[in-house]
């Protein structure tokens, strides 16, 4: 696993679709936002449209109701009765039986009679099916037996006495069980066989798997290398009570952070409020390069963004430099600086320069700023197109600005938590060379001992090889530094 998998953050889920090779043409916020309000009135416009069309549509209260198949019976039935006229089996009416005696009722109801016996919503529900409404009382089963006297002695039946196990068709009876154990007990021996016949593909892989294994006899294979997430510092939180909630007019910037080697490889992912000034982006930022300039003692605070032909430098430490000033100077006088321009933008053809630069081939007209000073709406950038972080020295890495958004209920509400860490990429450990155990936190090079060059190593295998009992260095002729991920 590289660096291409991540882990999810804070943040709303979701986000911009995703298309390669999307470049928007360059825009600012004031734009943006006028564009959006001319699209908002547009649908309200439409809205009040549907609404003046659906006026007309006369919606009665009584059809909003939710009433039961007995309720809806009844009322179709007293329809039918107003009407006059018993109902068709046409229209969908339920059919009394001619001979059903609740008939009658129904009748004097429709004429204005009394009713003695009215028609249970129920058997209207039975009689819709196409049943008749059967007595409650059970017929009573006339029999033809006279009855017994009493004290009368009942009579003996003539013949001799009927033998049911010995009856007609009692031996057909057991043969034609013995026939049928005898089918199943071959059904099953079939089924056995062809089961042995047949298997599944995944199962006979694995067979011939072990078998291979088991030929071979070849050990597994350690993993020489695992990932794991970074830990990135988190702002402490504020107080409850001074807390300033997001507002639903604030404009968000999806902003991702590449690998300064592996170009293609996103490291990190923010989203930042428009209000918030480039400098708050640029101290959220990672870089191994930091860790191990701070480590040296030769960490400089200067850095600049490139965006849309203008460096907004970082100039808030006393002792910053000005990364852009021998760019500009060597813009403005060197000679070799056009033709220099075209050759790298014919080896490029899909070099980060605005499209009108590309077809004039001329220089463009760069300026600087400090980014201290500058927010994220006050830019003129396209979404989609690829500008420039440069840090100590020399480490530069590729910043793409993904999206441009309003803010909605599912973002983080706290004003101060941003620029919010959506998204970051695992990052690559080594195991120790020699124990291919524990993590390696030492990286020799030239080392006459280590098993390869270079060769990483763990605290205690580093120790054990290199210092004696007493903590003496055994040799020096070889390079150490300290190894973090890659």
């Amino acid at each position: 696993m590289g660096a291409t998998t991540g882990v999810a953050a804070l943040g709303a889920p979701g986000g911009p679709l995703f298309v390669p090779g999307f470049v928007s043409g360059c825009l600012s916020v004031v734009e943006l936002q006028r564009s959006w309000h001319t699209l908002i009135s547009a649908l309200e416009g439409d809205s009040r449209a549907l609404e003046a069309e659906d006026d007309d549509v006369d919606v009665s209260v009584e059809d909003l109701k939710v009433v039961t198949d007995a309720q809806l019976v009844e009322k179709a039935l007293a329809e039918v009765l107003d009407g006059g006229g018993n109902p068709k089996a046409g229209d969908g009416a339920c059919l009394l039986l001619e001979d059903d005696p609740r008939q009658a009722a129904v009748e004097r109801e429709g004429s204005g009679g009394p009713v003695e016996d009215p028609v249970p919503a129920e058997a209207l529900l039975a009689l819709m099916d196409g049943t008749s409404v059967a007595s409650q009382e059970p017929e009573k089963k006339k029999s033809s037996r006279r009855r017994k006297k009493d004290g009368e002695a009942p009579k003996r039946k003539k013949g001799r006495p009927y033998d049911r196990s010995r009856g007609a068709g009692g031996g057909d009876v057991d043969e034609a069980a013995v026939r049928r154990e005898e089918a199943l007990i071959r059904m099953k021996q079939w089924r056995e066989t062809e089961r042995s016949k047949t298997k599944l593909h995944a199962l006979r892989f694995k067979q011939e798997r072990e078998a291979a294994d088991e030929d071979n006899k070849t050990p597994l294979r350690r993993w020489r290398f695992f990932t794991s997430a970074l830990h990135f510092p988190t702002k402490a939180p504020s107080d409850p009570d001074r807390v300033e909630l997001l507002g639903p007019q604030e404009i968000l910037f999806v902003v991702e952070f590449y690998h300064n080697q592996r170009k293609n490889d996103k490291m990190q992912e923010f989203l930042v409020l428009g209000s918030q000034f480039l400098s708050a982006l640029r101290d959220r930022l990672y870089c191994l390069t930091d860790e191990l300039a701070r480590k040296s003692n030769l960490d400089t605070k200067s850095s600049f963004f490139l965006i849309e032909d203008v460096f907004y430098n970082d100039m808030r430490n006393p002792d910053a430099k000005d990364y852009s000033q021998p760019i500009l100077q060597w813009a403005a006088e060197s000679r070799q600086s056009t033709e220099r321009w075209n050759r790298d933008l014919g080896n490029n053809p899909r070099a980060v320069i605005p499209a009108i630069h590309s077809e004039t081939g001329q220089l463009p007209d760069f300026r600087s700023n400090d980014m201290q000073y500058t927010r994220f709406c006050e830019l003129q950038l396209r979404v989609g197109a690829q500008y420039l972080y440069c840090h100590q020295g020399d480490c530069k890495h590729k910043v793409v600005i993904r999206d441009i958004r309003r803010a909605h209920a599912k973002d983080v509400r706290d004003v101060a938590a941003y620029p919010v860490l959506k998204w970051h990429a695992r990052v690559r450990h080594r195991k120790c060379s020699i124990c291919n155990i524990y993590q390696a936190r030492k990286v020799t090079y030239e080392d006459k001992l280590a098993p390869a060059c270079p060769s990483f190593f763990c605290e205690q295998c580093y120790y054990l090889l290199h210092y004696d009992k007493a903590g003496c260095l055994l040799y020096n002729d070889f390079k150490v530094y300290d190894y973090y991920h890659e």
